[in-house]
């Protein structure tokens, strides 16, 4: 784990994402990431796709992230193509 800020975690059918805010610029906008682990096991690392005003927008937008890359492939041997096509 590292030292960014943890904003939240969300369990989800045997899966957790961990939630993380990675930047943060001087007009107020946050960016972040999601890990993504099964098991204990980090599995998949994704970024935000854009910018964001509060926390919670953030945390949303990882979320939504996270569940569309397990629901994609989450379950298969193919991780890393499955993080690269999110990309």
């Amino acid at each position: 784990m590292s030292s960014n800020l943890c904003i939240g975690r969300y369990f989800h059918d045997g899966w957790e994402f961990e939630l993380l805010v990675v930047r943060t610029s001087g007009e107020g906008n946050i960016s972040g990431t999601v890990e993504i682990k099964r098991k204990g096991a980090s599995r998949g690392l994704l970024t935000s796709s854009g910018v964001f005003k509060t926390k919670q927008q953030l945390a949303t937008h990882l979320k939504a992230r996270a569940l569309e890359w397990v629901n994609r492939c989450g379950n298969t041997a193919q991780y890393a193509d499955a993080a690269t096509a999110l990309r």
